[in-house]
């Protein structure tokens, strides 16, 4: 039928209108996304796209509305579908007591049956507006489902950002680490090889000074001086024995 046709018509016109509007929403999500605004909640953060959303575009035909009810109380939007079907249903049955006698006055006066056609005409106008009311709330509908869509891949999304950081944290805090670890083992190896050093420096100058005691020539010395050097030298003996034991 025409009317069903111009339904579809109407309902392909109003995604496409949607699908563009969820799009530039999602544009003005991302801004204040990459904000990283400490402090603010997710709805703090989806009010804020949403006042960035509006003062972009002012005729944005109810997507803001679409979007608070898909966030924040979807029960809402299925009170007020109820409340529409119950309203509208009211005046579709008003108009049908003054059009009984139609024919009559048809008969009698054409500006009385102009006068009693007009009830019709109203009953005809609010049951267009009843269809459009469900076709709304069928976009409604389809809004709030791209809209889960949307925010169900942005948590996704957020949760594969924060897995990705703290594995470049962890990445980074090994790796300097393992500097540190670099460091200290440089550290402890220079400290050792300068001990060792230092050590055989020392056991250099030792065995020279044992090795002149040893070999002193005594013929020249007074008696204890002879002496001195005598115990000095079995001193040395006595010590490297220890050692070689």
């Amino acid at each position: 039928p025409q009317g069903s046709e111009r339904n579809v018509n109407s309902i392909s016109h109003r995604w496409s209108v949607v699908k563009e509007q969820v799009g530039r929403f999602c544009g003005c999500y991302e801004q204040i996304m990459h904000r990283h605004e400490s402090g603010k909640t997710e709805q703090d953060k989806i009010v804020d796209a949403l006042k960035l959303f509006k003062s972009q575009d002012k005729t944005n035909k109810g997507l803001c509305s679409c979007i608070w009810l898909a966030q924040v109380d979807r029960s809402s939007q299925s009170n007020k579908r109820q409340k529409s079907s119950s309203n509208a249903s009211p005046s579709m049955s008003t108009p049908e007591i003054n059009t009984v006698h139609i024919d009559d006055f048809e008969t009698t006066s054409p500006v009385k049956a102009d006068h009693m056609k007009r009830p019709i005409e109203k009953k005809a106008e609010k049951e267009r507006q009843r269809q459009g009311k469900n076709v709304t709330s069928l976009e409604d509908s389809n809004v709030v489902m791209a809209l889960d869509v949307v925010f169900s891949k942005r948590t996704e999304l957020e949760k594969a950002r924060e897995k990705a950081r703290q594995e470049r944290e962890m990445a980074r805090e090994t790796a300097r680490q393992a500097r540190e670890d670099a460091r200290e083992a440089s550290k402890e190896k220079r400290y050792v090889g300068a001990l060792a050093m230092e050590q055989r420096k020392f056991e250099f100058e030792e065995r020279k000074m044992e090795m002149e005691i040893m070999n002193k020539d005594l013929s020249s010395l007074d008696d204890d001086q002879k002496e001195y050097y005598k115990m000095a030298r079995r001193d040395i003996i006595d010590r490297r024995s220890k050692r070689s034991i």
